[in-house]
């Protein structure tokens, strides 16, 4: 995974280092909803009832425009997620708690456009990205019969997910543009570190676990042609 994450660190940053031309750089915010998907927390009931969990990621971006319709994009994001829970008894909510999780994620995509000399117009990215765990914690007071960890130990150190965005360019000025995407990512793998904490605490088959978080992201770009 090291050699994966310098691999990525190196494309992205030789492609920045031979730009002449086409070379866009921008500030990101994305209000999201993020989740983390396991079934044996979903088969807990009324004990681990998920609740829609919000937060923001922000960050900055940089990219080469290989033509007016096609282009590469690095990029740093700070990713507040996790997943919020309620207790139940009866329908009645008798207790709440969550998962905090902090990431920094590199995306790494491949960008596809419409017109950008058109005053609005189509925008996607797609392409994989790395997630480094940053901070583990538990808020609350999960039921006593539940073994929440509150720990990074608990999980893995790197997260590698796959991105979707779709949405679209406003051209403010020749240099300026404003983005408004949809955008969606999922774990390709599992989140937890099931050689550590999960199999030395539960004693029984525990499965995967994703990060799925969704959210629009605002970006303010800066294009020098």
């Amino acid at each position: 995974m090291k050699k994966f994450l310098f691999l990525l660190l190196s494309c992205g940053l030789t492609t920045l280092s031979i730009a002449q031309s086409g070379l866009e750089i921008g500030l990101d915010i994305m209000p999201q909803t993020h989740w983390i998907l396991n079934q044996n927390d979903f088969d807990e009931g009324g004990l681990l009832d998920h609740k829609p969990t919000y937060g923001v990621a922000i960050g900055a971006h940089a990219g080469l425009n290989f033509s007016d319709k096609f282009g590469a994009q690095i990029g740093i994001l700070y990713s507040a997620q996790g997943q919020d829970y309620e207790q139940t008894v009866n329908d009645i909510v008798v207790n709440e708690y969550a998962k905090k999780l902090t990431y920094i994620k590199i995306p790494l995509l491949f960008k596809f456009n419409g017109d950008p000399d058109a005053g609005a117009y189509f925008q996607g990215v797609v392409g994989p990205q790395l997630g480094l765990l940053t901070n583990a914690e538990v808020e609350g007071n999960p039921p006593g019969t539940l073994l929440i960890p509150n720990s990074k130990d608990a999980y893995n150190s790197v997260d590698l997910s796959a991105v979707l965005g779709l949405g679209v360019g406003i051209k403010m000025t020749d240099a300026l543009r404003l983005g408004l995407m949809f955008r969606f990512d999922v774990s390709l793998g599992d989140i937890e570190n099931k050689d550590d904490f999960w199999t030395e605490t539960i004693h029984f088959s525990r499965e995967s676990s994703q990060n799925v978080t969704g959210g629009l992201m605002i970006s303010l770009n800066y294009v020098l042609n």
